[in-house]
């Protein structure tokens, strides 16, 4: 959200911070977006706002009755065709059936989520996550900018989504119903299978397991039902498919409208031209994340955003990350991107050199690394329209000051600094955090004893 020419660098508009002006959540207009779905439950969820729950695994009830079926579906086989003789060749078969359980569900999870995750590529959306297997964790890598999560108990596996900006009804459609398609096809395979191999007893204790599986499978995904998974309540892939095509509106069009605004602040011309990327849908993801939950690691917050910061990125959305990476710095010294920031920093100026507001966020860079004269020289430069700016501005001045080892002026100009944002009565709050921690840095703390003036509030006329 735009704060006021200046967003903030959690992404949290500053009137947000404002206890008396609470600013509503975007994501506060819809549902959350569960996308993917249960294979032995799997679930996923297209945005990070979900309902937690104690940590529960819906398909340890599955896996109670499936163990003891497996293991007695060889020895049933073995009394059949008259092998009751033969103890040893039934255990080696009991053995192998439920080597074949444990097997045949980590295949069918991998195709399940295989299936929503190709499909979803296809279709130009943005996977975040892909889990297979729940706790423990046996492995954790990152490719193609998805996090892939592989567990060592075969009950449960989700795919996730980014929140898509563009129109997207259609491609969640098909990265919903990719995986019970899976399902049904691999289904239809391991059928035919047992009919090619139906006198093959070793292949029976294999085939068995896995069909009793599969059938495990596509219950979970075709019966509209919520599970709770991973430590949160999400539907079936039947229940979300339902829930898409009783949507009467995309949520894609409002949340992209939210982070136009965002961008607003940097660039005064119409940006409905802006076509939004898988990068774009990604950092509008970190933001509303870091909006959501405010005990998120700000350092693996800060990391996703650098992350981003030149993989395909407009210019403009560039700068807004650079800009907001600074006002966190500011916000939580010291920082260990300083280097980073000096180089991102002087990109931004580049990338807009005629945009006035970017070279008071330089000067402050420039002023943290003792650069003084340059940051003076720049803030000279700098241009701010609004209240809330201006303020930032004189700060950041008294920064540099302090720096240049001019201290009456440095306390001079922060106390100007704190008179100036006493006009900006929304922004007071989220002003006021900032200013404390350059009072901090300089050793010298302003007063803001005094509530900043409340607005007028206009008198009716009497009749």
């Amino acid at each position: 959200m735009e704060t006021h020419g200046r967003p903030c660098a959690s992404g949290v508009d500053a009137c947000s911070r404002d206890d008396r002006k609470p600013t509503p959540h975007p994501a506060s207009a819809f549902h959350p977006w569960p996308a993917s779905a249960p294979a032995f439950f799997c679930v996923a969820c297209e945005s990070p706002q979900t309902v937690k729950f104690p940590v529960e695994t819906p398909s340890a009830w599955i896996w109670s009755w499936l163990l003891p079926l497996a293991c007695h579906i060889p020895g049933q086989y073995g009394r059949i065709h008259g092998h009751t003789d033969r103890p040893q060749g039934i255990a080696v078969l009991s053995l192998l059936a439920f080597v074949s359980l444990f097997c045949s569900a980590f295949i069918a999870l991998t195709l399940h989520e295989l299936a929503h995750a190709i499909t979803g590529h296809l279709a130009g959306l943005n996977i975040r996550r892909i889990r297979i297997g729940t706790e423990p964790i046996l492995l954790r890598f990152r490719a193609f900018h998805t996090d892939i999560q592989i567990g060592l108990l075969p009950t449960g596996g989700g795919v996730d989504l980014y929140r898509p900006l563009r129109p997207s009804r259609r491609r969640r459609l098909a990265f919903v119903a990719a995986g019970p398609l899976m399902d049904m096809v691999w289904f239809c395979i391991l059928i035919w299978l047992m009919t090619q191999s139906h006198e093959n007893e070793t292949a029976n204790a294999v085939l068995m397991p896995a069909l009793v599986v599969q059938i495990c499978m596509l219950i979970s995904s075709l019966y509209p039902c919520h599970a709770h998974f991973y430590g949160e309540r999400l539907p079936s892939d039947m229940l979300h498919f339902y829930r898409i095509l009783r949507e009467k509106d995309d949520p894609a069009e409002f949340y992209l409208k939210a982070y136009f605004v965002r961008l607003a602040g940097y660039h005064k011309d119409d940006l409905s031209s802006l076509i939004p990327s898988r990068g774009s849908e990604r950092v509008a993801h970190i933001y509303l994340e870091r909006m959501l939950d405010k005990k998120i690691d700000r350092r693996a917050h800060v990391e996703a955003l650098l992350r981003e910061i030149g993989l395909g990125l407009s210019p403009l959305e560039e700068v807004a990350i650079i800009d907001g990476l600074i006002t966190d710095a500011i916000r939580h010294p010291p920082t260990q991107y300083e280097s980073e920031l000096d180089a991102l920093s002087a990109r931004a100026i580049t990338l807009y050199p005629d945009l006035k507001t970017l070279k008071g966020s330089r000067a402050a860079v420039l002023a943290r690394a003792g650069r003084h004269q340059e940051a003076l020289e720049l803030l000279e430069q700098a241009e701010y329209e609004r209240v809330f700016d201006r303020s930032l501005n004189t700060a950041f001045r008294a920064l540099a000051l302090f720096h240049a080892g001019r201290q009456e002026d440095a306390r001079a100009a922060l106390d100007q600094s704190v008179r100036i944002l006493r006009e900006d009565e929304p922004n007071w709050r989220h002003g006021q955090d900032i200013l404390q921690i350059v009072g901090q840095q300089i050793g010298y703390w302003p007063d803001f004893a005094d509530d900043p003036p409340e607005p007028e509030q206009g008198t009716e006329s009497s009749a």
